[in-house]
């Protein structure tokens, strides 16, 4: 693992960069302690915000979060909103160029267009994701089984306005328990960041007592407009992180958790003979609308976020000046910025085998 201090290189641009975080949150000089990686075999305090239901990488990495309870002490799951649109992949923000048209291909070959795909609501995504995660804590932490919360009805109208929800009056009250000195609480975000903003916005106090570990988008060194489902979702919130109201570790999607491809002949050796568990995720695996054949792999997105938690040396973590969003989504430096942690590499073999090796001990009685 490699850490330093960098300063994200872009074109300031035309467009002014939003407020910074109110005077006398985080400072430099704490954030460069706190956003540092968490001390190795320390047992980390963690809360997972996922869009759970929406992408079968949301079961696998809530899956590897509660296989690792010597490094996590997961205390809470958050159901995140999450909804299906069209417009989300035709205009280009909802993903990649270049995944908008492998999914039209992949459509095609059941004679579908991106029209044909079906309209899910916010409410209707964050109930879903409730739902899933209820199932995954059921089978792998039933002890937890009490401790998933609904998540926000709805996407923030702007980057000022929070949406209320138990999970994020949940959060607030779990930061708040905390000393401000004490190790942080980290709220790991895998989806749009809508319960966690909300609660930032809320309650501006909890800032330097959670440090929030989202993935989406690209890179800090892209010079073009971002591409990300998790950040396209809520962009209000996705604002908010990166407008220094929350200690943020950042970890790319493309480029970074894009490494953590995996392929049916690796969930057949390692996953599937894994007891109920194992057999839970093969079956998301080889059920996915577009599982296709053995010539295919599937990236696996959302582990990247816990894999920094588990063990940051598997990853390789600077920290950066946080960047904006312009109006064409690209991303903007400040020299005022607050600090972030950004993770610009991984080791994908680590991960997986950390993940598979879990499953199997998960087996034994």
């Amino acid at each position: 693992m490699t850490f330093a201090i960098v300063a994200v290189a872009c074109d300031p641009g035309t467009h002014g960069p939003p407020p910074t975080a109110a005077e006398g949150h985080s400072t430099d000089e704490r954030r460069r302690t706190t956003l540092s990686t968490p001390a190795q075999g320390a047992l980390l305090d963690v809360v997972i915000d996922t869009d759970v239901g929406n992408e079968i990488d949301d079961q696998f990495a809530l899956v590897y979060a509660l296989l690792s309870p010597e490094r996590l002490n997961v205390l809470a799951v958050y159901a995140a909103p999450f909804s299906l649109q069209p417009s989300l992949f035709a205009d280009g923000t909802g993903t990649s160029p270049l995944d908008r048209r492998v999914l039209e291909a992949n459509l095609a070959t059941f004679n579908l267009t991106l029209d044909d795909l079906p309209t899910l609501t916010p409410d209707n995504g964050a109930a879903t994701a409730r739902r899933e995660a209820e199932e995954v804590v059921a089978l792998v932490a039933p002890a937890l089984s009490d401790a998933v919360y609904e998540g926000a009805p709805a996407f923030m109208p702007d980057a000022r306005t929070p949406v209320d929800s138990p999970a994020a009056r949940h959060l607030i009250a779990l930061a708040r328990a905390r000393d401000v000195d004490a190790k942080p609480l980290y709220v790991v975000v895998n989806g749009a960041a809508t319960n966690t903003a909300s609660a930032l916005l809320l309650a501006p106090d909890i800032t330097d007592r959670i440090v929030v570990v989202w993935t989406a988008a690209y890179p800090t060194f892209w010079p073009h407009p971002n591409a990300s489902y998790n950040m396209a979702q809520d962009l209000h919130a996705a604002r908010v992180l990166f407008d220094g109201l929350t200690q943020l570790v950042y970890v790319p999607g493309f480029f970074v958790a894009e490494a953590l491809r995996t392929s049916s002949f690796e969930i057949a050796g390692r996953v599937d003979a894994s007891g109920p568990i194992g057999g839970y995720l093969s079956a998301l695996y080889s059920g996915q609308l577009f599982a296709g054949g053995d010539d295919k792999t599937k990236v696996i997105w959302d582990l990247a976020t816990v894999g920094w938690l588990v063990q940051p040396e598997w990853t390789t973590h600077q920290l950066v000046r946080t960047p904006w969003l312009d109006d064409e989504l690209r991303w903007r430096a400040g020299e005022d910025r607050p600090l972030m942690g950004e993770v610009v590499d991984l080791h994908r073999d680590a991960i997986f085998n950390d993940l598979f090796d879990k499953l199997a001990a998960s087996r034994k009685p």
